[in-house]
């Protein structure tokens, strides 16, 4: 799920913004329009995400599951699942929870199983430092019975 061009492109955002804070410390007497260059790059790294695909990364596991994947597409605002936890454990201000996983992705999988059944589902895709791929199914509408 992960490439080195991904790697390569987060680092290349990495680097321009931390070229042009320096440069708009340096240079300006209003460090304040860091604050617009904040925002730019967290759009940009949130659009980027949200425009990977993943599908041809864990077909396997959709067949291990009995599903074939017919389309993907990124969750909408109101599909998103918030989750709030208590007693949260930080080691170097991280949550001991995000050293479980490489990379995690929400999406919206349009699938069919071995009956021609249409289903639409939200799941969360994990990718573990192992390298193994898990997939949670948060949501499961049916879309199409066949006869």
């Amino acid at each position: 799920m992960i490439k080195f061009t991904d790697i390569l492109l987060k680092l290349a955002v990495g680097l321009f913004y931390l070229i042009s804070g320096a440069l708009i410390f340096t240079q300006t007497n209003y460090p304040i329009l860091v604050l617009p260059l904040f925002i730019l790059v967290g759009i940009l790294l949130i659009s980027l995400k949200r425009k990977k695909r993943i599908a041809k990364y864990i077909v396997k596991e959709f067949q291990n599951l009995g599903y074939e994947i017919i389309a993907e597409r990124p969750l909408k605002l109101s599909e998103g699942k918030i989750t709030a936890k208590v007693g949260l454990i930080m080691v170097n201000n991280t949550p001991l929870s995000r050293y479980a996983y490489i990379i995690r992705f929400a999406r919206m999988f349009t699938v069919k199983d071995i009956e021609g059944n249409q289903f639409e589902l939200n799941t969360i895709v994990t990718k573990k430092w192992n390298g193994v791929n898990h997939i949670s199914i948060n949501k499961k509408s049916t879309l199409r019975i066949s006869n």
